[in-house]
C-alpha cells in the first residue's frame, strides 16, 4: 500500500518567566485548535493544495504539478494524485516532503483547551463550532460528542480526536509525581 498518513503533535512547554507555550508541528489535514473561553485559533498549517498557495508554489518550484483532474473536485498534486503537499509514507507522490510545518503559541494564563483532530471531523464543522459544542463537558466526554456529531453530518472519513484541557498557569502547582504518586522533586 503506497498510502500516507497526517500527523499532528502537540508539545506545551514552558519558561522561567512561568510562561506556557503550545508547539505543533503537523503535516497533512488534521488540525490543532486552541479554545481560550474567548476566542477559537487554528494552530497549525493546512496542507491541503487547495488551502495552501505557498506550497503549490514549493511543489511546482521542485518540479511537481498541482491541478485538478475533475474541474469540481480538489487540486491535487502529481505524479500520485495526492490533496496534500506534505504527509508521512505516501510513496507516489514524489513532491509531498514528510517535514513538519512547526508553530508555536502563547498559552494564556487562564489556560485553555486543545482539540486535535483529523479530517473526518474538520470536514464536518469547524473548530469555532466545535468549541461552542463541548466548552462544558469533561474531555472524554467531549471527544466521543465530536466523533458522534461528525459520523451524524455523515463525515465519509476516518475521524480521530484528542481533547485535552490546559490547565491556568496561574495559582498553586500540584508537584510532578511518579506512577505511585510519590513526589519527584519540589517546584
Amino acid at each position: 500500500d503506497d498510502s500516507g498518513t497526517t500527523a499532528t503533535v502537540v508539545v506545551t512547554h514552558g519558561t522561567l518567566d512561568n510562561e506556557i507555550f503550545v508547539t505543533v508541528a503537523n503535516v497533512g489535514d488534521s488540525h490543532a485548535y486552541l479554545y481560550t473561553g474567548a476566542q477559537t485559533c487554528r494552530l497549525n498549517a493546512d496542507h491541503r493544495c487547495d488551502e495552501n498557495k505557498a506550497e503549490c508554489e514549493r511543489i511546482r518550484a521542485a518540479g511537481g504539478e498541482v491541478s485538478r483532474d475533475d474541474p469540481k473536485g480538489p487540486s491535487r498534486l502529481w505524479p500520485g494524485g495526492l490533496m496534500m503537499s506534505r504527509t508521512l509514507g505516501d510513496r507516489s507522490a514524489i513532491q509531498a516532503i514528510s517535514t513538519p510545518e512547526i508553530r508555536r503559541a502563547l498559552l494564556p494564563p487562564s489556560g485553555g483547551r486543545v482539540m486535535i483532530a483529523s479530517d473526518g471531523l474538520w470536514d464536518t464543522m469547524s473548530g469555532k463550532q466545535c468549541a461552542k459544542l463541548v466548552h462544558s463537558k469533561q474531555v472524554q466526554q467531549a471527544a466521543q460528542l465530536l466523533v458522534n456529531t461528525a459520523h451524524k453530518k455523515d463525515s465519509r472519513d476516518d475521524i480521530t480526536v484528542t481533547v485535552v484541557d490546559l490547565l491556568p498557569t496561574d495559582g498553586p502547582r500540584l508537584p510532578w509525581t511518579n506512577a505511585k504518586g510519590q513526589p519527584l522533586h519540589d517546584h
